[in-house]
């Protein structure tokens, strides 16, 4: 039997078998030198120590010197190298296997026991598009109404089980128009025409801003409406005497930018009057908490996204670092706690899907984006109450969970989405 060395748990000892008898890891044997029967013929003494230790012979043994003195050698060059170079390959392995994007494992019924609907839209010509439904989980999938090709949708099912609200082109190819729209076949319902929209989260609430005639000390005219659907009370909010630009509805507030000669700031709607929040900024989105998505100036300056929260009294946030800052395009969705949105962007002209944490934090520091995916074509996302998110982009579909993606293999005969998509409970 030859000597071996376990180099996982430091046994060591003769055996015939291949593995450590102790962690089951591969034994290693140092070879043997050319004059190893001849030394042991003459009784040489020498003894075997572990590779890179050198043990001193026994007491009753003198200790070889002198030039007839031959060191065991501790290794053979050619199997450290095939060791080195099969852990490095195992190694190599673990690490990049570690972002495989995993198959499902049945078509149309994602890996990991989804639960609602997932509505999404399907092109049927330049400006009409099929509204789908597909139950994540059972797998069914089933094509709903013919609509005005979708710009947005929104969940509201807490005012309709099963309804989605919808944004597409106004009449005549002006604005934009607000819709409810019934499942399994209804026809789309007007709610709300407006050049601008905002649907709160929940799709509880509508808002729009319109531009009026110039009046008496105003250059520009500016309306802001919203819809009630729980109320279906509709409510002309606010006359604005500047141009809006932006607005969005967060849990009972209704912000907007205002532009004018004196400059740009962020104001809410309060009881016949408007409150800026903060001056110099353009929102590009708000939370459904509040949280504010902004930028620097004009919007159309194209500044790097920014975060501003109430109270913070250090003025907004920075996505990004030093001179890689993060360009937002769009926001596709926020996280169910608000405290996450998946927005479409360019982050050192990598144009992809990232995510972005957002929420008030004691910290001023720069926050970094999280790559999701790469983006090509027509990019949508929605999150799921349990924090899943699915991405629509580069005609596939993906979810994204826990810091991974997987690919989601469409139901047989169902086309892949290629507009808007949102989740239903």
């Amino acid at each position: 039997m030859k000597p071996a060395v376990c180099l996982r748990c430091d046994w060591e000892g003769e055996t015939k078998a291949a593995r450590c008898p102790r962690c089951s890891a591969v034994l290693f044997r140092p070879a043997e030198p050319e004059d190893h029967q001849e030394g042991h013929a003459a009784g040489d003494k020498r003894i075997l120590g572990r590779p890179g230790r050198r043990r001193e012979a026994p007491p009753s043994v003198p200790s070889p010197t002198g030039p007839e003195y031959e060191p065991v050698r501790r290794s053979n060059p050619a199997a450290v190298i095939a060791l080195v170079t099969a852990i490095l390959v195992v190694g190599t392995s673990m690490f990049f296997g570690a972002f495989t994007e995993p198959e499902p494992t049945a078509p149309g019924v994602p890996a990991w026991s989804p639960s609602g609907t997932l509505v999404f839209v399907v092109g049927a010509g330049a400006d009409r598009a099929r509204l789908w439904r597909w139950e994540l989980a059972t797998g069914r999938a089933e094509p709903g109404p013919l609509v005005d090709r979708p710009l947005e949708l929104v969940s509201t099912a807490t005012v309709s089980s099963g309804s989605v609200g919808m944004t597409s082109a106004g009449p005549g190819g002006r604005g934009f128009r607000a819709s409810l729209v019934r499942f399994p076949g209804g026809r789309p319902e007007p709610l709300l025409d407006g050049d601008l929209l905002g649907w709160a989260s929940g799709g509880t609430r509508v808002v729009g801003a319109r531009r009026g005639s110039a009046g008496p000390g105003c250059g520009d005219v500016s309306w802001i409406t919203s819809f009630d659907l729980v109320t279906e009370a509709l409510v002309r909010d606010l006359r604005v005497c500047a141009e809006v630009t932006s607005v969005a509805r967060a849990s009972i507030t209704t912000f907007f930018t205002r532009r004018s000669a004196s400059g740009t700031s962020i104001d809410y709607v309060g009881i016949n009057r408007s409150h800026q929040v903060l001056g110099g900024f353009t929102m590009l989105a708000a939370s459904p908490t509040g949280d504010l998505l902004v930028v620097a100036g004009d919007a159309r300056s194209g500044g790097g996204a920014q975060l501003y929260w109430q109270g913070n009294t250090a003025g907004p946030v920075p996505y990004g670092s030093g001179e890689q800052v993060l360009f937002v395009d769009r926001v596709l969705a926020w996280s169910p706690d608000a405290g996450h949105a998946l927005v479409l962007g360019r982050l050192a002209f990598r144009t992809a899907v990232w995510s972005i944490r957002a929420g008030p934090s004691s910290s001023t520091a720069t926050r970094q984006p999280e790559l999701v995916v790469d983006a090509v074509g027509s990019t949508w996302a929605a999150y799921a109450a349990d924090g899943t998110a699915y991405i629509e982009t580069n005609g596939k579909l993906v979810t994204f969970r826990d810091g991974r993606r997987e690919p989601v293999q469409m139901p047989t005969g169902v086309p892949t989405p290629d507009g808007p998509i949102v989740w239903l409970p």
